[in-house]
């Protein structure tokens, strides 16, 4: 299995009850802009396909603001699975299915039609370094599963920042996260292929009280605007836009932005 598949497994380990409580308020708090963002854009109940979903925070969002008729999240990371499964049960929520598996592999026919196929945090970044031709084919088997009407959302990392910083196609670049979160630093050591436009990203994250550093490698794909809406007007979805935020300006970064197309 490629290394963008197991870069985010066993992520998500805590030490305590009120830490594992304390992480996942947080998480609910951070996606109430993605989930003001979809209200925008539906005005009823929808069903929702999430590629990457992780913890499934975001189904989990839109549950609670009373718009989630059905959601299905499909992450890679088994522990992300299970830790999704463990919060699912303590929320009581059964319009939630977590599938633990490979989006690029898993057949989409035997899943029901979707208003929405939602993919963020560069998760589909991941999938043309892993399968070359992926990112197309994933994008014409949402396209399939969506209803007449029906919207895809991608959030993408231009990496302008990263891009700006190389010097002999390197870079090495650190951020510190949100309080909350387990871990406090991460470190990137960045390395570009022009020709592919593969941004190789080499990570160290460092535990919060500095017992743990945990590694993992990536490789994104770097798409930018006219890139991405070109892929999508060719398998026939129509009105595409981007957006630069959320609900406000500042709440993403200055690098991501995200498309929406419909069919």
């Amino acid at each position: 299995m490629h290394y963008n598949f197991t870069a985010f497994d066993k992520f998500e380990i805590f030490s305590s009850n009120q830490e594992v409580e304390k992480y996942r308020q947080s998480k609910i708090d951070e996606v109430q802009k993605n989930v003001s963002f979809i209200e925008r854009h539906f005005n009823t109940k929808i069903d929702v396909l999430e590629i990457g979903s992780g913890n499934s925070k975001f189904l989990y969002g839109l549950d609670k603001a009373d718009l989630l008729k059905s959601g299905y999240g499909i992450d890679v990371s088994k522990s992300r699975i299970d830790f999704a499964n463990e919060w699912k049960k303590d929320l009581q929520i059964q319009n939630v299915h977590n599938v633990h598996g490979n989006a690029l592999d898993l057949d989409l026919d035997n899943l029901p039609e979707f208003d929405l196929i939602y993919c963020v945090d560069m998760a589909f970044q991941l999938f043309d370094p892993a399968q070359p031709g992926s990112d197309i084919k994933f994008l014409n088997s949402c396209y399939k599963k969506l209803k007449k009407g029906g919207k895809i959302v991608l959030e993408l990392d231009s990496s302008e920042q990263i891009l700006k910083s190389l010097h002999n196609d390197k870079a090495k670049l650190w951020q510190e996260f949100d309080s909350s979160d387990p871990w406090m630093y991460l470190l990137w050591d960045c390395t570009y292929d022009r020709q592919k436009s593969y941004l190789y990203i080499k990570k160290a994250f460092i535990k919060r009280d500095l017992s743990k550093i945990s590694k993992n490698n990536i490789c994104l794909r770097v798409y930018d605007h006219s890139d991405i809406i070109t892929m999508l007007e060719k398998l026939s979805f129509g009105t595409v836009q981007i957006y630069d935020y959320w609900s406000k300006k500042g709440d993403m970064s200055d690098d991501e932005f995200l498309v929406v197309g419909k069919k």
